[in-house]
């Protein structure tokens, strides 16, 4: 007679064994394993303390945990779960659903899970719903791919995590990904990841805080506003290497960012829209020329240190070409005076200067353009259009001779150049004796001039009329004159030339003196 053989463990009892055993239940898609199963396996007391734990299989019903507590971890992988998963206000230890593909979602709102959560390689269709939900270890969806159907592809407001948030490794998001004043102990690594807000931000985490670093890095593509208005991160914003593209609207908006570290926006960082950094604070700035945006908000943006390229990082030359990219309609000198104050922290004197000239060039450009729209009314009074022109005139003066006071000895080269041609013009007046003495007495005696008396010096006569608060004992005692013994014309023409000129060398004199005295004393300076 022929031996019974054994029949085989059913699905069902295979995996109540491997509950107790605490090994892996190993399937392949074509093993159907009911949702209701392994809902009653994982809410028992009585499994082994490595949990459930299943592999490959096709489950069959919705995984429903709703508000109920998972004693055990459980860990499922490369398990295809069409009805999707429900876990809001449950309670579990680790949990693991890796590399499996899921339809229909994971609606897990207010989860609380005492180790980490795990969605690492998996496919979800529908959105993933933390939002609320308390992890105290960490939340890695590493390599997954989400696809919220016109959803959000992962809802996480007011999520904590205790640990580290992966968002890494090849993460795709079909979807806005939601952060909204959720909290993470760890880093939040957003490295080789893609975000595509399908026209909605592609990141949108207003209020985040973290109390590690934030990486994007490189490998990360955001399609969508990445939006961090008011976070907060402890270490540092590295965005090297990363693509923003805004998709027609802002790329980055991190309007109000407080980072304790650095923000690093180097290496081959791009963003196609603007980047908004207005009334955000870092402790160091480092980024390159190359990887600048077209257009950045840096109304009220401070930093503590400069970092990057030493001709780029701490140079005057190319933070003023970056400060240009600045967006406004109207001048804002805060960007300005907040680089040169680092500049002078930093000690460095020059480019403190030179940024602080920058801005005036740059109010008086926008002053102009305001003038020009005020011009166009042709109701505009006329006098005001003339002040307007003078004061044109003016700021261009003092910009270009004592920049602005913040160089005021740069008044010293035209007032040496007018002293030296003043020299020239006297003393070939002198030469034709047309440079005669100018106290009456003395000049109408035919006689030899006293030995008390002054000889003339060109180079002195020059100085002494320039300078309208000095006396060297010249302007006082000679004078350019007209008359002459002979009746040769030229003389006459030189002492002509000599006396218009000497009004001209008069007013020259007062104008730049005034300017480099202003500019000594701060009268044309600005500084806070």
């Amino acid at each position: 007679m022929p031996t019974d053989q054994p029949r085989p463990p059913s699905i069902q009892q295979r995996l109540e064994q491997a509950a107790q055993t605490g090994d892996f239940a190993r399937f392949t898609r074509t093993d159907h394993i009911p949702a209701t199963l392994i809902v009653r396996l994982a809410t028992a007391n009585d499994t082994h303390p490595r949990g459930v734990r299943i592999e490959g299989a096709t489950i069959d019903g919705a995984l429903d945990f709703e508000g109920r507590t998972l004693p055990r971890p459980l860990l499922l992988v490369d398990c295809a779960i069409p009805a999707g998963i429900r876990l809001h206000d449950a309670s579990c230890g680790n949990l693991f659903i890796q590399n499996c593909t899921i339809s229909g979602g994971i609606n897990a709102q207010r989860l609380r899970v005492d180790g980490s959560f795990h969605l690492r390689g998996s496919k979800v269709t529908g959105a993933v719903d933390v939002m609320g939900g308390r992890i105290t270890c960490d939340f890695s969806c590493r390599g997954a791919t989400f696809d919220g159907g016109g959803e959000p592809a992962l809802q996480a407001d007011a999520m904590q995590v205790g640990g580290t948030l992966f968002l890494n490794g090849g993460f795709t998001a079909t979807g806005p990904v939601r952060l909204p004043g959720a909290s993470v102990t760890g880093n939040v690594t957003c490295t080789y990841a893609k975000l595509n807000g399908g026209g909605e931000p592609a990141l949108h985490a207003d209020g985040l805080r973290v109390h590690g670093d934030l990486f994007f890095r490189e490998g990360f593509e955001a399609t969508g506003t990445v939006r961090l208005l008011g976070a907060a991160i402890t270490g540092d914003l590295d965005c090297s290497g990363a693509k923003f593209d805004g998709a027609g609207k802002t790329a980055l908006q991190a309007d109000g960012i407080r980072v304790g570290g650095g923000l690093f926006f180097r290496d081959g960082a791009n963003a196609s829209g603007l980047v908004d950094l207005t009334h955000a604070k870092v402790g160091v700035l480092a980024d390159d020329r190359d990887s600048w945006p077209q257009q950045i908000g840096l109304s009220g943006f401070t930093y503590g240190g400069l970092g990057g390229d030493q001709a780029i990082g701490v140079d005057a030359v190319g933070r003023i070409e970056w400060l240009g990219r600045g967006i406004g309609s109207h001048f804002d000198p805060q960007p300005y005076e907040h680089l040169a104050k680092v500049f002078r922290e930093m000690g460095r004197m020059e480019d403190y200067r030179e940024v602080h000239i920058a801005k005036e060039w740059r109010r008086m450009a926008f002053k102009k353009r305001r003038r020009r729209e005020k011009h166009a009314d042709p109701d505009f009074p006329l006098f005001s259009r003339a002040a307007d022109w003078l004061g044109i005139v003016w700021g261009h003066l003092i910009g270009w001779t004592a920049g602005f006071g913040y160089k005021p000895w740069r008044v010293a080269w035209p007032m040496l150049l007018v002293i030296l041609v003043g020299m020239a013009v006297f003393k070939d007046a002198d030469r034709h004796r047309m440079m005669v003495p100018a106290k009456e007495r003395v000049y109408m005696s035919d006689k030899p001039l006293p030995i008390q008396y002054p000889r003339f010096n060109a180079l002195v006569y020059s100085m002494d009329v320039f300078f309208p608060i000095v006396d060297l004992h010249q302007e006082d005692y000679w004078q350019p004159s007209i008359k002459t013994d002979t009746s040769e014309a030229g003389p006459k023409v030189f002492g002509r030339v000599a006396r218009v000129y000497l009004w001209v060398h008069i007013l020259l004199g007062w104008f730049l003196t005034a300017l480099g005295v202003a500019g000594v004393t701060g009268l044309v300076k600005k500084e806070q």
